[in-house]
């Protein structure tokens, strides 16, 4: 029993360890995409606006190493958003509560923080395109991120209860 109780606790932290990689990951992925769909003016939201107002704001010099960096910077920021899925919704191995997380997300990111940060409202600003092209992209991000968590959650619980059933016979 406690051998059971050992292996559940060893399979949460391989997720929990695996959760900071697709976190990482993931907010590489959205950051990229985002760049090129708003490099092809698809969105009109510039993803690297909130580091350049940063930067400018200290005077330096924005240069071309600066976007991977931010890139990076977009990838950290990314890892505790996928820990409060870890926290929430690891238990469901399906792509419906990471399609719900990643709208979540978008509606927190696109309506409540560019009123609370800059006293603006993005609805009212950009073109329908844009609204619709930042709600997918979050929504593919949340499917990227729950089910990444879920599935690797799964699968190391599979692989367990198979090593049991293995030692017991």
């Amino acid at each position: 029993m406690q051998s059971n109780h050992k292996q559940l606790i060893q399979t949460n932290h391989l997720v929990l360890g695996k959760t900071f990689i697709i976190g990482f990951f993931g907010g590489i992925f959205l950051s990229v995409f985002f760049g090129v769909i708003h490099y092809f003016n698809i969105v009109e939201v510039n993803l690297f606006h909130p580091w350049k107002l940063l930067f400018t704001h200290y005077d330096v010099s924005i240069k071309w190493y600066l976007y991977p960096i931010w890139i990076a910077g977009y990838g950290v920021l990314s890892v505790p958003i996928a820990l409060v899925y870890y926290l929430i919704g690891k238990n469901r191995n399906h792509w419906d509560i990471g399609a719900l997380y990643g709208f979540v997300l978008a509606v927190i990111s696109y309506i409540f923080l560019p009123i609370i940060l800059y006293d603006q409202h993005f609805l009212q600003k950009y073109l329908l395109k844009t609204h619709i092209s930042f709600f997918v992209l979050f929504i593919i991000y949340g499917v990227f991120i729950g089910y990444s968590i879920s599935y690797e959650r799964a699968r190391l619980q599979k692989e367990r209860t198979y090593r049991e059933t293995i030692s017991t016979e």
